[in-house]
């Protein structure tokens, strides 16, 4: 991914609004990013900083939004910042993020 630059979901690279669901619960990491089932675990490493130790899934095709894009950025989540409609992990030296809605 390029730094300072925005990919938002769109129906081409999710087919038709296909979605990244995770919980966190505890350490553990459970959900579906797009058409693929998901696990993992991760540590706090201090407030505000998330190390993932372990995250897979299911291989099924699937779209960009899931492969590509989620997939090369989770296991380089360090930071994060949360609110009541956000979660924002950070990457690459903060040059990238990710940023999912709560649901």
């Amino acid at each position: 991914m390029i730094a300072n630059s925005q990919i938002l979901q769109d129906s081409a690279n999710s087919w038709g609004g296909l979605d990244i669901v995770l919980t966190f619960d505890a350490n553990q990491i459970t959900g579906r990013k797009t058409t693929n089932t998901v696990w993992g675990r991760f540590s706090y490493q201090a407030p505000r900083e998330v190390k993932i130790e372990e995250f897979s899934g299911s291989e099924i095709n699937e779209p960009q939004m899931g492969k590509k894009m989620f997939d090369g950025a989770v296991s380089h989540f360090k930071e994060f910042e949360v609110n009541s409609q956000y979660l924002r992990f950070f990457y690459n030296d903060r040059k990238n993020s990710v940023t999912l809605q709560k649901q």
